[in-house]
């Protein structure tokens, strides 16, 4: 039974990660599902959902591919000028 119930929490952990890592992706703001999230997850205070922001990895992880989409451009045309 203790597996079963490991299971299930596990189950709700990517769920929540993977709403948030959505979220991100589609350029909106994570906190501002976190009252949908919360009730959904049927956890009593907003502050239990927010705890899942704090698993930061996945969100740096694409923070990081979307500054690169954005700076790559830049830095190519800069490579092509005269260095000082």
């Amino acid at each position: 039974m203790d597996c079963l119930l490991f299971r299930a929490r596990n189950n709700r952990h990517t769920h929540a990660l993977h709403v948030l890592r959505r979220c991100y992706r589609e350029h909106r703001n994570p906190q501002a599902v976190l009252p949908a999230l919360s009730r959904a997850m049927g956890h009593g205070s907003l502050a239990s959902t927010a705890y899942y922001l704090s698993w930061i990895d996945p969100v740096v992880e694409l923070a990081v591919e979307r500054v690169a989409r954005h700076i790559r451009p830049v830095l190519a045309a800069s490579s092509g000028g005269s260095h000082d």
